[in-house]
């Protein structure tokens, strides 16, 4: 399957920056994240990418609010600079606020 544009990107950031970056299969995990990145610094965080105009769905805010539940990073990237931004200083908002 063919990565989108934006998503190819992203990518490219993520590598160039020392980040290895993974798309996941959400069957059978609704509200899954689509990626996960791990940095060179041993900080890993979950990603939705989302399109400037995406919504994010109930059960994806769930799902982000359950990871920070457990300490860890989960973040919705509607543009390239909210992704470039994250990875740039990976600290969660720490809110599931359901707009950007």
């Amino acid at each position: 399957m063919r990565e989108a544009p934006e998503v190819a990107k992203r990518r490219e950031y993520a590598t160039k920056h020392g980040w290895l970056m993974y798309k996941l299969s959400p069957v059978g995990n609704r509200g899954a994240f689509d990626t996960v990145c791990a940095g060179p610094n041993g900080v890993v965080v979950f990603v939705e990418h989302k399109q400037a105009t995406g919504r994010k769905r109930l059960h994806q805010i769930e799902e982000q609010k359950r990871l920070r539940r457990r300490g860890h990073i989960a973040e919705f990237c509607p543009t390239f600079e909210s992704f470039r931004e994250l990875l740039d200083n990976p600290v969660s908002s720490g809110t599931a606020d359901p707009g950007y």
